[in-house]
């Protein structure tokens, strides 16, 4: 594959599984992998951008987990960063080919240029069963080609992954048929243990305490928060 790179498994090795994920190159993000193959026994192969952005803009070189000992690719893509404009730069088809997977699972959403571009190199390679994903938990409505990919896309789905049982409605509310599987995003509870909330925070128990974990982005609705404690006379703490 032109402009490829690969690392762990060489050509022509087979993969039980490829796990189409751009953010993948962090290593962090395949702790996951690493620990499903070790539990399931499946040969699981990452595609991975070479050239990620990540929110930050910051580059994302590709490296990998310890813990991770399947294939791991690494294609140039246009408009890394981009989340659904993004695309593979090169002929995905020949990688499915010499690759040979028994499953495609494309870690992204149904209406994404990537998604597409995945699942058409497959229709016109080995077509092996394949699935995508879903967080989407709002019926959105996306604007000429998006939504006939998105269609498509639904057509030739072998099964789906929505995160939570709301994604789940929204996949067939707009169209999907397919196998669907509700599977939660994972935790690692080798480091994320269950403690005393009150006590791991500090906190002298007010009347009402909020909770927020994620990121400091105007996406998240963290200003409508404050503004909203701004108007109560209830005493709160935000951590």
């Amino acid at each position: 594959l032109r402009g490829a790179s690969t690392c762990g498994l060489g050509a022509g090795a087979h993969w039980g599984v490829v796990w189409v994920t751009v953010s993948g190159a962090e290593p962090n993000r395949q702790r996951v992998y690493g620990s499903m193959a070790a539990r399931t026994g499946w040969e699981v192969g990452l595609v991975v951008a070479d050239n990620w952005r990540n929110d930050y803009s910051k580059a994302i070189p590709v490296r990998r987990w310890p813990t991770f000992h399947g294939g791991l690719s690494a294609l140039p893509v246009g408009l890394p960063g981009n989340i659904p404009l993004h695309f593979f730069a090169g002929r995905v088809a020949n990688l499915i080919r010499r690759e040979k997977p028994d499953m495609i699972y494309v870690y992204h959403e149904a209406y994404a240029v990537s998604t597409f571009q995945v699942f058409l190199a497959n229709q016109r390679s080995l077509r092996v069963p394949i699935g995508f994903y879903s967080s989407q938990n709002l019926t959105k409505k996306y604007p000429v080609p998006f939504s006939a990919m998105e269609r498509w896309v639904y057509k030739q789905a072998d099964f789906a992954v929505a995160v939570s049982p709301s994604v789940a409605e929204v996949l067939r509310a707009k169209g999907f048929t397919g196998r669907l599987e509700v599977v939660p995003f994972e935790v690692d509870t080798d480091r994320f243990a269950s403690v005393n909330g009150q006590a791991a925070l500090s906190l002298t128990r007010p009347d009402l305490s909020i909770g927020y974990f994620g990121r400091l982005v105007s996406e998240k609705g963290i200003d409508t928060l404050l503004e909203a404690l701004a108007l109560v006379r209830t005493r709160a703490r935000v951590r």
